[in-house]
């Protein structure tokens, strides 16, 4: 079933399925993948729409439970983040090289594919050996805790209140990003852009036409802020093997002016990311999860019952 709220679905179940679901995805990624880096991959995204499920339903939850799970997702994503980190790095690499603004680089770029490749291998069977087999027997025992878990009967307004914390944190980390002006608080607002967007896809079909380009506009957002990151993960790895991309003497002059080219360029992507992160946090937190109910309340009002459905069909061909 989808990662969304169904508007037949009763809340409290809803969410023990969705997060049952993300789990058991995330464990078939990491289970039955022949490809260690899109397995990896695709175990991480289903951590993060899980972790963000968490914050839509903290209010059903409890903090507890919430601190518990959010932690212990955590964990696990950070286990597979060393063999994912140096996938992506080769991935920012492949973007940037054929660049225009890139062309002077192409040595530089050559070397630098040469360490993460490297680099990316040994990740990858260290995991293999390690810890794989434990993150595995970790999903399994959450899987059967979730089934389990007693949890209280909740209304769309839990929801709603988990909703708004999401949409607050992420005004406060955009407003902070602005003041400080560094990558860190970027990328902090990133982490929070991406749980909004996922619990707007929860709720997608509480109305749809308003909701799917609130989602587009936070994505946006999220791949301008992402590029950025990566951009500066690739800066910081290359200052970290300096020593060894020196020795290559095509290599040593083109360090300094390929970091001040990436400096322009993240300055860039962050201006249009606050320009758009403006719109996206437009509306105040309790006027948009007051929203979101009236929503909630309407879709299900326009659920047709059964004898309706035949009658809405012939209305939709005789059109």
């Amino acid at each position: 079933m989808p990662y969304k709220l169904l508007l037949s679905e009763q809340i409290t179940p809803a969410v023990r399925r969705m997060m049952i679901e993300q789990l058991s995805r995330a464990q078939r990624s990491l289970s039955a993948c022949e490809d260690m880096h899109s397995g990896v991959h695709q175990a991480r995204k289903h951590f993060k729409k899980a972790r963000s499920l968490l914050r839509l339903a903290r209010p059903i939850v409890g903090r507890y439970v919430f601190a518990k799970e959010n932690h212990g997702l955590r964990d696990l994503g950070r286990a597979l983040a060393q063999p994912r980190d140096a996938g992506a790095l080769l991935e920012t690499l492949l973007r940037f090289e054929n660049k225009d603004d890139f062309a002077p680089f192409k040595p530089l770029f050559f070397q630098t594919k040469k360490l993460i490749s490297k680099d990316k291998l040994n990740h990858e069977a260290e995991l293999e050996v390690v810890a794989l087999g434990s993150i595995l027997e970790k999903l399994d025992q959450s899987i059967k805790t979730w089934k389990q878990r007693p949890l209280p009967e909740a209304d769309f307004q839990d929801l709603a209140h988990g909703f708004a914390f999401t949409y607050k944190r992420g005004r406060k980390s955009l407003k902070r990003a602005i003041v400080q002006d560094e990558t860190f608080y970027l990328h902090e607002w990133r982490k929070d852009v991406q749980h909004y967007w996922r619990n707007l896809q929860v709720l997608t079909l509480l109305w749809p036409e308003d909701i799917m380009p609130r989602i587009k506009l936070a994505r946006e957002i999220s791949k301008l802020l992402g590029t950025e990151h990566d951009l500066d993960e690739l800066g910081i790895y290359i200052k970290s093997h300096k020593k060894v991309l020196k020795t290559q003497p095509e290599v040593k002059p083109l360090l300094k002016p390929f970091l001040r080219t990436t400096k322009v360029l993240q300055k860039d992507l962050c201006l249009h990311a606050v320009e758009r992160g403006r719109r996206l946090y437009a509306l105040e937190p309790k006027a948009l999860a007051n929203a979101m109910s009236v929503y909630w309340q309407t879709g299900q009002a326009l659920q047709p019952m059964p004898g309706v459905v035949q009658v809405l069909a012939d209305l939709s061909e005789s059109a």
